[in-house]
């Protein structure tokens, strides 16, 4: 295989990888706004029914539900950024800013 085609491959792969993190970013977080902040803070009924307590007199607190959010957050909050490590490091890829080994 030649170099070219080699270059090639990788800026076709890279390209790709690159549209599949878009979409699972995207996805990610609609999720996340959809999901894991309406049950936080919207409604206080709703994470005791996610939870299989449909009863009204279970009332979980605010604070409990932040609680239960923040650590999701921090999470989420990681794994976003880490995606986009991910996709600016496959556009270095595309643009052929490929690892060079120094010598010493």
């Amino acid at each position: 295989m030649s170099s070219q085609d080699r270059i090639r491959r990788i800026q076709l792969l890279s390209t790709a990888l690159v549209c599949l993190a878009v979409a699972f970013m995207a996805y990610h977080l609609w999720t996340y706004f959809s999901l894991i902040i309406p049950l936080a803070f919207t409604e206080p009924g709703m994470l005791q029914r996610w939870f299989g307590y449909p009863s009204a007199d279970i009332i979980i607190p605010l604070s409990i539900r932040i609680v239960y959010f923040l650590p999701t957050y921090v999470t989420n909050l990681i794994g976003f950024l880490a995606v986009v490590f991910g996709i600016r490091l496959m556009l270095q890829f595309r643009a052929r800013n490929f690892f060079a080994a120094k010598q010493f």
